[in-house]
């Protein structure tokens, strides 16, 4: 039996009451917390620690309503049988096609990733756990994930396919997920920022010249503060200076952004 997801009005209503010392609803909110899987724990740590209280609140927002994380279910009981074939991923019953996906999260098969990737599109948990499937597949589902980035117009399939590319730490991504961070949806661009970030300080170098020579968006400039604040540098001196660009670029104004990135740009490769 799946878990019942909290809605962005249920974890407002929450947050508010224990803003006023309702025990109860701290109570309720850490219980929820306790059943999610680990990947819900992670980005919500990561959420509070966003210093911007604005950005702070939608990321929890995201993560606790489950608009930027797919939900996590236990896997079935009996997984010894093999992998199922594809046509049990577009049976007419919803039990069957959840069955094998959580068999696909379980042993892993390459030849189902056409399959997962359409799956992302259903408005149930399977979504969800579509997404996981693709996830235990690695870097091969890379391209399938970038495609849907750049062409689909729905937000849950962008935002699974941000998640998913967030585990690979995939360097082909770079390009697109800067273009997403100025994504209309705000769950978008938080997955494709904790994306980058977990690539690791090879964005940085093409995040400031994506910043240099594309139109100023106040959402790509917020997301760029998002990674530069959250990337680890090979030493400490390099960490220091990316919070420490991270400021500049979020408190410089928009008319004089691109002169920053440049400078920026010039600061890191002489660090190199």
């Amino acid at each position: 039996m799946s878990r019942k997801r909290l809605s962005r009005e249920d974890v407002l209503d929450l947050l508010e009451r224990i803003a006023e010392g309702d025990e109860s609803a701290l109570h309720a909110l850490l219980a929820f917390v306790e059943n999610e899987g680990a990947a819900t724990r992670v980005l919500l740590l990561e959420a509070l620690a966003e210093e911007d209280e604005e950005t702070m609140l939608e990321a929890v927002l995201l993560t606790l309503s489950g608009e930027g994380l797919p939900e996590h279910a236990p896997l079935a009981d009996d997984l010894s049988s093999p992998s199922p074939h594809v046509e049990d991923l577009y049976a007419p019953d919803f039990k069957t096609r959840l069955q094998a996906v959580r068999r696909l999260i379980a042993d892993p098969d390459p030849r189902a990733i056409p399959d997962l990737t359409a799956l992302l599109a259903e408005e149930s948990i399977v979504a969800g756990e579509a997404a996981e499937a693709l996830i235990a597949l690695g870097r091969q589902v890379v391209p399938a994930m970038l495609d849907l980035l750049r062409t689909q117009t729905n937000a849950q399939v962008r935002r699974l396919a941000a998640r998913v590319l967030s585990h690979t730490a995939d360097e082909r991504a770079i390009p697109l997920l800067l273009e997403t961070l100025a994504d209309a949806h705000s769950g978008v661009r938080w997955l494709a920022a904790e994306a980058l970030v977990h690539i690791g300080t090879a964005v940085v170098e093409p995040l400031l010249l994506h910043l240099a020579t594309t139109k100023p968006s106040a959402w790509r400039t917020e997301r760029a503060y998002h990674v530069l604040h959250k990337l680890q540098g090979g030493n400490e001196t390099q960490t220091a200076w990316l919070r420490e660009s991270a400021h500049r670029i979020k408190n410089t104004r928009r008319a004089d952004l691109a002169l920053t990135a440049r400078q920026l740009l010039d600061e890191w490769r002489q660090m190199q």
